[in-house]
């Protein structure tokens, strides 16, 4: 269970009922599922909604080869059974040059779908984001929106 209140839990996991009835109802090929969060930017240019595919994927939200991974069983360390190693992140700036996040190496990581941000980083991420990006957060946000306990920033440094 993660730290912080659950928020919107549908119930996807390895063992999912609604999965189950979806796939023998004939409606999804598989019991599978992904989502998208969307973009939530200042301006509506930048703000797209988030979906959840249940059966597959929407290829149009993906770059690269598709990977697919079982669900492992629930860990202390990973509750959701949804552990990957993410090998790279890369920013890509506007004046079309792109920085790597993790030029420290790959990391570990526990996908929680119902942590309201999916997941943190530890600091040294958060600090080659702010170098790569020339900006400096002034705080989390409260509350229960969008950009809960997010890192927040001086809307001219965005």
């Amino acid at each position: 269970m993660s730290e912080t209140p659950a928020q919107a839990q549908i119930g996807l996991g390895s063992n999912s009922t609604l999965l189950s009835a979806l796939q023998a109802a004939g409606n999804i090929a598989s019991r599978s599922f992904s989502w998208w969060f969307g973009w939530a930017g200042s301006a509506p240019s930048a703000q797209m909604d988030g979906q959840i595919v249940f059966g597959g994927y929407d290829a149009a939200k993906t770059k690269g080869n598709n990977y697919t991974k079982s669900l492992q069983l629930p860990t202390l360390a990973c509750s959701s059974g949804m552990e990957v190693t993410v090998t790279d992140m890369v920013l890509n700036f506007p004046n079309g040059t792109d920085s790597s996040m993790l030029g420290y190496g790959a990391i570990a990581a526990c996908i929680m779908p119902d942590y309201p941000l999916i997941f943190t980083f530890p600091d040294t991420y958060y600090t080659q984001f702010e170098t790569l990006t020339k900006t400096s957060n002034v705080g989390r946000g409260g509350g229960a929106g969008i950009g809960y306990s997010g890192p927040l920033y001086w809307p001219e440094e965005v």
